[in-house]
């Protein structure tokens, strides 16, 4: 029985076993990140999926049991519910009674944390299910779970007193997903309509239709789940679009001339495609097998999967799987029951393959496989895979496509690396699709003995980002760009660098936030007065704190660090900034290196300087979004004092940043500073959209404060300037009026300059009588010091 263990208070437990009880409801990654991350714990803003779970009239089933019996009873279902939520590395929130809360996304990240929530929920109505098969007898009627799913954003940390706390979400999406579960029928799983964007690929839904929430004034889309699609569609890609192959044509040109080598001299090949999540490595690959004849090449898919890491040969499972759905089981009359693909290998070893494909095995089949120990096991099933392979390449040239490599587990990696050298004996063609992180690396893990044997055979592709060329016209693909601004066209553009989904997803977001509606094929802008500020999508979000979630406190702690800095920073300041948070003199560089190793930064040096950066804007936006806005401020104030301590002597070329963060930080006084002093630059520059940027801000700071009639007046007279330059004369002349309200404290020279330069602005708006006005009034107000100012007297004279 799967149970929940209990603990009666006063209870003495060994050393050890409160972690070891511990890890009973928490994933094993999520514990070891809650004892050795303790920052996180202060509290973060994530994008989390809630699952609540409630078994439905179990109270009143249970009603003529004894307490005892009902307490077993609840506790082995929740064991089994709870056996659901770990499966897919998620954490049980709270026990609701005769239900759960759970939690995908918090304190640890997947880039796909929606799905993982939709498959635990339906192994928990499975589980259910068989669960129920014994309950009957005592319940006396079929029990059944109702369950709620919702996405969003969330706070997540410890809540709670020093004398009892615990780790746990709090916010609006904890609220829905609860409301959701209330609303489902037995035995059905609910989801909002953000869910079911997300992974109606994977899955089959139902719509409910609109239904009213409480506490929202809108009703809501809601989506039976009823289980795994037949045939999963891409996860990439946009609704109402076509397809389109841009940026990869070389890559594409080396595939198609090594497959028709491959047909032609029947060796095997060992393809090798790296790329970054969403470059495009399956768009590629269908490009180029689009065409391939089956009456030539069998192809086979399988696929590395996040939660499936701890599954044993997981990769060569899909595998199997994919052979089963291209040659089912055959239980006709005249033919064997339940025969597979694979049983044209030795019968002995048919046993293996049934086992990892998740196939039932006979009652001889298991106790055969009892008396072997697991070493024999691992080389008994290596040597079935082979010989099925082989079998198959007799009849066709075979191509296996593994996906999501990164994602293997070490049998599946250990036993392809014993395979690989097939390719010498039979038409077989590995192609493998990986991400380059170091953590995952292909080359390391998979062919530290093989590569002298396949390199003739083998190629290793990189996958680059598409052009900024590429990268509009994939954009323009998608939606129509004639109304859409050309700075939010920049904006996606220089945050997606080059990445399709990235360009994907962008646009995804308008289109949920109904800022573009589809329009003859194409997406076409609804609203151009909206969109003048983009945020990072969520679904990316979540992709990018995936990696960040699993690195060691330090290195995580000094990203998030970084993060606050901007997209660049220095090692220096980086260290300067660690000192004052935590002490000590910290030498970061060897962090910094292994960070640049693991490809989340690329140093940059300059002038003598260690300087690094984020190798993507996501990454650094995510990792800033993620802390609490009460958390930001003194995170600010820290930096823009260490910018001051570490560039004292040069602290001129850092006006623009010390602006930032002290504005950030909240200290006004020197964010007002700094403000002036970054828009005199700029004006001085004439970079002018920039000075009225920081002269506005620095105009809304004034307002803090009591006289700052001096900074006030001085900064209305450079708006005007700058609104002068650029030919917004309305503007000019209201700051410029602005700036004589404080006459009374102002020098006659400064009052003329004013009066000139409103004589000048009205002059170029075309009003020459006003302009005139004010130009005599500057020789009045100029009066006896017009000696003293000659050059002055000059300009309004001239005037």
């Amino acid at each position: 029985m799967n149970t929940i263990g209990v603990y009666t208070p006063g209870d003495t437990l060994p050393p050890g076993e409160s972690l070891r009880r511990l890890r009973r409801y928490i994933p094993r990654v999520v514990v070891e990140s809650l004892l050795h991350d303790q920052e996180r714990l202060r509290g973060e803003r994530r994008e989390i999926t809630v699952l609540f779970a409630d078994a439905v009239n179990f109270t009143h089933l249970s009603a003529s049991l004894d307490a005892e019996s009902v307490f077993e009873l609840i506790n082995d279902l929740l064991g089994r519910l709870v056996a659901c939520v770990h499966r897919y590395d998620g954490v049980v929130d709270k026990f609701t009674g005769d239900g759960l809360m759970a939690v995908f996304g918090a304190p640890v990240a997947h880039e796909n944390d929606v799905e993982l929530a939709v498959r635990a929920a339906l192994d928990m109505q499975k589980a259910t299910a068989e669960f129920a098969t014994i309950a009957q007898t005592k319940l006396g009627a079929p029990l059944q779970v109702r369950i709620g799913i919702h996405s969003g954003p969330a706070i997540a940390g410890i809540l709670g007193t020093q004398e009892q706390a615990a780790y746990t979400v709090i916010g609006e999406t904890v609220n829905l997903a609860a409301r959701l579960e209330s609303l489902a029928q037995p035995g059905h799983v609910w989801t909002s309509e953000y869910v079911y964007q997300r992974v109606q690929a994977l899955f089959d839904f139902q719509s409910i239709g609109t239904v009213p929430i409480k506490g929202i004034d809108t009703p809501l889309a809601v989506y039976d789940v009823l289980g795994d699609r037949a045939k999963p569609l891409s996860i990439r890609g946009l609704a109402g679009t076509q397809p389109i192959f841009l940026g990869h044509g070389v890559q594409l040109t080396q595939l198609q001339t090594l497959l028709q080598a491959f047909r032609r001299d029947q060796h095997g090949r060992l393809v090798v495609i790296r790329g970054e999540a969403g470059i495009g490595k399956t768009r590629l690959v269908s490009e180029w097998l689009g065409g391939v004849s089956h009456n030539h090449f069998t192809v086979l898919h399988g696929r590395g999967l996040p939660y499936a890491q701890g599954v044993d040969y997981g990769v060569f499972r899909s595998l199997l799987q994919a052979a089963l759905r291209a040659d089912p089981p055959r239980d006709r009359p005249g033919s064997d029951k339940g025969r597979t693909p694979w049983d044209v290998i030795s019968p002995p070893l048919r046993p293996h393959l049934r086992r990892i494909a998740g196939l039932k095995m006979t009652e001889d089949e298991r106790k055969a496989l009892q008396h072997l120990d697991p070493e024999q096991i691992k080389q008994l099933t290596t040597l079935a895979l082979r010989e099925w392979l082989l079998q198959e390449a007799q009849k066709r040239a075979l191509i296996l496509i593994l996906d999501d490599f990164h994602w293997a587990d070490d049998l599946s990696r250990d036993t392809l690396s014993t395979l690989i050298p097939i390719i010498h004996q039979a038409p077989v063609l590995f192609c493998v699709m990986t991400r380059p992180q170091p953590e995952t690396s292909f080359d390391v893990k998979i062919l530290p003995t093989g590569e002298e044997l396949v390199a003739p055979l083998s190629l290793t592709l990189e996958v680059p980002p598409l052009s900024l060329e590429d990268s509009r016209a994939l954009l323009g693909h998608l939606v129509n760009l004639d109304n859409l601004p050309e700075a939010l066209i920049n904006t996606i553009l220089t945050r997606a660098e080059g990445n399709p989904f990235y360009i994907e997803e962008f646009v995804r977001m308008l289109i949920e936030k109904d800022l573009v509606k589809p329009s003859k094929g194409q997406w076409a802008v609804a609203s151009t007065g909206i969109l003048q500020t983009i945020h990072i999508p969520t679904s990316l979000r979540g992709l990018m704190m995936a990696r960040v979630d699993r690195l060691p406190e330090e290195l995580r702690r000094l990203l998030r660090d970084a993060a606050v800095i901007g997209l660049q920073f220095s090692a220096p300041l980086l260290e300067e900034i660690e000192r004052r948070q935590y002490g000590g003199t910290p030498n970061l560089i060897p962090s910094l290196e292994r960070l640049v190793d693991m490809g989340l930064l690329v140093a940059r040096p300059e002038a003598g300087e260690q300087v690094y950066a984020f190798r993507h804007i996501l990454t650094q936006d995510s990792l800033y979004h993620s802390l609490l806005r009460s958390q930001r401020p003194e995170l600010h104030r820290t930096v823009a004092e260490a910018i001051e301590h570490c560039y004292a002597e040069d602290i001129s070329s850092h006006i623009e940043v010390l602006a930032l963060h002290y504005d950030r930080a909240g200290v006004r006084e020197k964010a007002l500073h700094y403000a002036v002093l970054a828009g005199d630059r700029a004006r001085e520059r004439f970079a002018n959209r920039e000075a009225l940027e920081y002269y506005s801000r620095a105009l809304q700071l004034t307002q803090h404060f009591g006289e700052q009639i001096a900074t006030e007046q001085h900064i209305n007279l450079c708006l005007g300037d700058v609104n002068q330059y650029i030919g917004n004369y309305e503007e000019a002349i209201a700051c410029y009026r602005a700036a004589l309200d404080e006459q009374e404290q102002t020098s006659p020279k400064i009052q003329a300059k004013i009066m000139l330069n409103l004589g000048q602005v009205w002059n170029k708006h075309g009003n020459l009588e006003e302009s005139e006005v004010w130009l005599r009034q500057g020789l009045v107000q100029l009066g006896n010091d017009k000696a003293a100012n000659p050059n002055l007297y000059a300009q309004l004279y001239a005037e």
